[in-house]
């Protein structure tokens, strides 16, 4: 007996639940074989009171560890839905950079195809405005410069310098071929 109370003292000090049940069931059956049967009641309802405490213990223990269970298991799916997330909005980046990348050499592609196809335009607007200045300064000049020419060709002829008036009778035709064909 003294054993056994000594044995309780010390596993009440660590506060070991389980131990403290076998030292509590040994004096139940000791004082029970001794016919002392209110310390042996007493000792087994300290039985029967530690082991429903072992008994919840261990179905908190169980029920922790299937809340631990389930509460890793939300945590892990919240994880991968938010890595599904983040792959879809490195998807809908990179697919907005690609959309502004295009709409911004679309704009300069389209710049430059106007600013190119704008100069040829006024080369050619040019081109004309020279070509009318052209033709407006032969339409001036031809006609006193003709007048001028055959006069010469004429007075060579009365002059009897015939060589001289057919020489430059061909080159003004020459000449006049040229301006009808520029």
């Amino acid at each position: 007996e003294k054993f056994y109370k000594s044995y309780l003292v010390y596993h009440e000090a660590q506060n070991n639940v389980e131990q403290k049940f076998g030292g509590y069931y040994a004096l139940s059956q000791l004082y029970s074989k001794r016919h002392d049967f209110k310390l042996a009641f007493e000792y087994a309802n300290k039985c029967v009171y530690i082991q429903d405490t072992l008994h919840t213990e261990k179905k908190l223990k169980e029920r922790k560890s299937q809340e631990i269970k389930y509460e890793t298991y939300l945590k892990d799916r919240k994880i991968s839905e938010q890595e599904t997330e983040l792959e879809l909005n490195k998807k809908r980046l990179f697919f907005i950079i690609l959309s502004s990348l295009l709409a911004i050499a679309s704009i300069l592609f389209l710049h430059l195809f106007i600013r190119n196809k704008n100069k040829r335009n006024i080369l050619e607007i040019e081109k004309e405005k020279l070509i009318y200045q052209l033709d407006s300064i032969r339409g001036k000049i031809l006609p006193h410069f003709s007048g001028n020419i055959l006069n010469t060709i004429t007075y060579f002829f009365e002059t009897n310098e015939n060589d001289r008036a057919i020489f430059y009778l061909s080159k003004f035709t020459e000449l006049n071929k040229e301006i009808l064909l520029c």
